[in-house]
């Protein structure tokens, strides 16, 4: 694994020909034919940003590095008040190592990651210390972790590439091989109380990872996909709205997306969504505005979809301004200018 994370970072300190798809929005993402040692997709992949809960990932090799797996945890008081996405059991109660595993992962919950740092190493800084030791080891040349679920902290980040490392090394670990591959599960605490859990992610086999979501973060993924012999890793961060982000992963990965959009809704949407943020002119004012300045080369359709957005971020970037795809006041004035 070592040899294979080395030409990873050797890739992006010292190579140069790396494919971007033009075709995803997303901040920044990788893909790392980990068989092959070979990049075949990227952008941004060493680009700090909130990771969200993909960082569960490294919580849970964590955990399994310092507790077996029917060790029961006990839960604190502290750990209840964890907000958002709780799996909601009580202070006092207790779980197995293993159950507590499934909820951090099916259901991305926020007090069990809580619970677990709190039972490993007393507290979430010290659990902190050992994640930023574990991901170093791994190689991670980019991130910094304040806490076990990905909650926002100013101070922690990560980047894409180590996102995809530590997916790569998440799937080393058969416990938690065996748990990404759950479509749903009952787990039951001490005290009797069960919990029922269904995972977050989308794709139906072959691909297994975590998700996550925060305000700042938007929507992001880190995980592995089994392609025949081969083992892909990947990760993608900053996507918008979520079904974006499967549908951009399916692209990224060559795959049929797990979301079902019918075109023409598709198209209405984008249409009134381009409208609601630049009222004042339609979509095809805007593609025909951006082809006269070289930055769309797509159809004048009036469908605001993802080749016309990169292009209004592109336009944006080279222009001082936001680069939130958006058309607002600032972006149409300048569209303007001649």
């Amino acid at each position: 694994m070592k040899k294979q994370i080395f030409f990873l970072l050797f890739c992006y300190f010292f190579c140069f020909s790396i494919v971007v798809s033009q075709e995803i929005t997303a901040k920044a993402y990788l893909v790392w034919d980990v068989t092959e040692n070979k990049i075949l997709k990227e952008k941004d992949p060493l680009v700090s940003l909130p990771p969200a809960s993909t960082i569960k990932l490294l919580t849970a090799m964590v955990v399994l590095d310092h507790a077996a797996l029917d060790k029961s945890f006990v839960v604190s008081e502290n750990a209840t008040k964890v907000e958002p996405k709780k799996l909601g059991i009580g202070a006092g109660d207790s779980m197995r190592c293993e159950d507590l595993l499934m909820a951090l992962f099916l259901n991305s919950a926020n007090d069990v990651a809580v619970i677990l740092a709190e039972g490993v190493a007393q507290n979430q800084k010290n659990f902190a210390d050992l994640m930023n030791k574990k991901a170093k080891e791994l190689g991670c040349k980019n991130s910094f972790f304040c806490n076990p679920n990905g909650l926002p902290d100013k101070n922690q980040y990560s980047c894409a590439c180590d996102l995809a490392i530590l997916a790569y090394a998440a799937y080393q670990y058969e416990p938690l091989k065996k748990i990404l591959a759950t479509r749903k599960a009952s787990v039951k605490s001490t005290q009797g109380k069960t919990y029922n859990l269904y995972t977050q992610n989308k794709f139906s086999e072959n691909i297994y990872g975590k998700t996550g979501y925060t305000d700042k973060s938007q929507n992001t993924f880190a995980g592995i996909m089994v392609k025949g012999d081969k083992l892909i890793a990947f990760s993608i961060l900053g996507s918008y709205p979520r079904s974006a982000m499967w549908n951009e992963l399916a692209v990224l990965l060559e795959v049929k997306s797990p979301v079902k959009q019918n075109k023409a809704k598709a198209s209405s949407e984008n249409s009134a969504k381009a409208s609601s943020e630049n009222p004042s002119k339609d979509v095809k004012t805007i593609q025909s505005l951006l082809h006269k300045k070289g930055y769309y080369k797509g159809k004048i359709d009036g469908v605001y979809g993802a080749q016309t957005q990169v292009a209004v971020k592109k336009f944006q970037q080279d222009n001082g301004l936001k680069a939130d795809g958006k058309v607002g006041e600032n972006t149409w004035k300048k569209l303007n200018a001649k």
